[in-house]
Order: structure tokens, then sequence, then C-alpha cells
């Protein structure tokens, strides 16, 4: 018998929060002590108040918090919106674009 990747994580791990996988809410992380969780693998980058949130409630409820990938490493295309203003990324989006 060959376990999919899910069931081999649950096999392995017991997983807290997997939005993608499971019907977890950010409320349950919120109720869990300080340090509840053993490991938070974090992807992507930190581009709005509300992402900076989450990231400060994992690294709070978790003992390790690895940030990976090229967005939570170097930006990524999140990133390029700080080369430019508030009004200029709006402006490109919603105003000048052709489409």
């Amino acid at each position: 018998m060959e376990l999919q990747d899910a069931d081999l994580i649950d096999e392995i791990f017991d997983v807290a929060f997997w939005p993608v996988a499971a019907d977890f809410k950010y409320e349950d992380v919120r109720n869990y002590p300080d340090g509840h969780i053993d490991l938070c693998l974090f992807n992507g980058a930190i581009r709005t108040s509300e992402q900076r949130e989450d990231a400060e409630l994992f690294r709070r409820k978790c003992k390790v918090l690895i940030a990976y990938g090229a967005c939570a490493a170097f930006g990524g295309i999140p990133g390029l919106g700080n080369l430019a203003s508030r009004e200029e990324l709006l402006e490109v989006a919603y105003g000048s674009t052709a489409y």
C-alpha cells in the first residue's frame, strides 16, 4: 500500500494548521498556548499587515519557525512592490493598464 503525501505527513506529524489540506482556522492557532507547536514551515513573503500578523502569531505559537522559498528569503514577486509607492502600484494595476 502506497501512502499519498498528505497521508504520509499525517502518519509522521500531528498537523496543527494546514489550511490547504484541512479545515483549520487561525482562531484554532490563536487558542494554542505559546510554544505549543514544535515546527512551522512558513512559505511566502510578508507584504501586508495581515501577513505580518500571521507571521507574528506563528512565531509565538511555534518553537521553531522556518521561512523558506524565494519569497521568504528575497521577497519574490511581492517584494517588487517595494520598488514603487502605493499610489504608483494602484495606478498601474487599476488605472493605466490596457486590459
